[in-house]
């Protein structure tokens, strides 16, 4: 897969452009400044219509899990592991809270040329020193539940997971083998001090046509339309199972 290939494809689908720009906010720098995070969640916060915090930074996590997603769905479709350490990526604001990402050109890492130990390192960097520390300090800021913003990234990889599965049965084993490495290195604290499980209801409906995972946490993007749950979507766990 050539570099214009992968730019147009991840562009596309996941919102990431290979290169930064000036309006990019570099996440080592929302990491490190406390500053920078309460600017970016202000600017969020007054393109919702001066939504509560705690709403700003639940949908920050909701939208993050964009980038969990591509990171599965280049390793498992092309091979490609992306170097997702925080001082390769970068947000840009969009309209209504919205972001998209950019990405370092030197990111983009053919497994091929990987042994085990690099592949697991990347994996894990993205992970422990990406989204664990950079879901802290929004949450911090906003004060919204960290595992509740966790929980919904790893409900986006679980569910990428199954469908993945669906349109390549023949790698399987590598997405089972992948998914169960991401969850087993994703160690989220609850308040009490155990870990959460990043584990989701299967619903399937009536007709048997139509299967998803449920999440644990709703997203609260429905509060941003006067509390109307009939603008909830189909995972969220605050509807019942015949309104999916």
């Amino acid at each position: 897969m050539q570099l214009s290939e992968i730019n147009a494809y991840i562009k596309n689908k996941y919102f990431i452009s290979i290169g930064h720009e000036p309006e990019s906010i570099m996440v080592h720098n929302l990491i490190e400044d406390t500053d920078v995070v309460r600017h970016m969640t202000k600017v969020q916060t007054s393109q919702m219509n001066q939504c509560a915090p705690t709403i700003t930074g639940t949908i920050f996590g909701k939208r993050y899990s964009v980038l969990a997603m591509a990171f599965l769905d280049m390793y498992i479709q092309y091979g490609i592991l992306l170097d997702l350490r925080s001082s390769n990526v970068g947000i840009v604001l969009r309209n209504n809270g919205g972001m998209r990402y950019t990405l370092s050109p030197n990111a983009i890492l053919h497994s091929d040329h990987l042994d085990r130990e690099q592949k697991e390192e990347l994996k894990r960097t993205f992970f422990t020193e990406h989204l664990l520390p950079l879901f802290a300090v929004i949450a911090k800021e906003t004060k919204s539940k960290e595992s509740h913003m966790h929980s919904l990234v790893s409900h986006n990889l679980v569910q990428k997971s199954a469908t993945l599965k669906d349109v390549l049965p023949e790698k399987n084993h590598l997405i089972e083998e992948t998914l169960h490495f991401l969850l087993e290195i994703y160690e989220v604290k609850l308040k009490n001090g155990d870990t959460y499980q990043h584990q989701y209801r299967l619903y399937t409906s009536e007709d048997g046509k139509e299967s998803f995972y449920v999440r644990n946490h709703c997203c609260l993007a429905y509060l941003l339309h006067e509390g109307d749950k009939s603008r909830c979507c189909g995972t969220c766990p605050l509807i019942s199972d015949n309104q999916r």
